[in-house]
């Protein structure tokens, strides 16, 4: 029973994980001093690198992948997911070892590069722990993440 209602309860937390993403994204106006993607992309490659993880293997939901050290507090997360037979949705929790404090991204198995930015604090520096929380096939992956001051 507990099983079923934590399978709901991460249906429920992916649908309204999505939609907090593409809703802000869809109600802002365009603004007239917009920055190009290659000057995004610049300030990115200017970043400094404070943390990187790799793991290739089968995923499952609740799937314990590692741990990561981030040495100062992360801004942008990049991500690569790739799935051997297709794409997928994959969803990865960091969970840091001395607070509990949590974050979770929502990752397309389709190896292409994409990114996080969190607006304010960032990920703290300190040990997380990379958890899958849920994928939608068991395949063999390779998840690479950077993080970015």
């Amino acid at each position: 029973m507990t099983k079923r209602f934590k399978s709901i309860v991460v249906a429920f937390m992916t649908v309204a994980m999505l939609l907090t993403f593409y809703v802000p994204a869809m109600a802002a106006e365009p603004v007239a001093n917009e920055i190009s993607s290659q000057a995004v992309d610049t300030a990115n490659s200017a970043r400094a690198l404070v943390g990187e993880f790799h793991y290739t293997g089968r995923l499952s939901a609740n799937k314990y992948l590692g741990s990561v050290q981030v040495t100062s507090t992360a801004k942008t997360v990049r991500w690569t997911v790739g799935r051997t037979g297709g794409s997928g949705l994959v969803n990865i929790e960091f969970t840091n070892v001395d607070t509990g404090e949590t974050r979770t991204i929502s990752a397309v198995a389709n190896n292409t590069l994409d990114s996080l930015t969190w607006v304010g604090g960032g990920l703290p520096a300190g040990r997380y722990y990379v958890t899958v929380i849920y994928t939608s096939a068991y395949s063999i992956y390779d998840v690479d993440l950077y993080f970015y001051n």
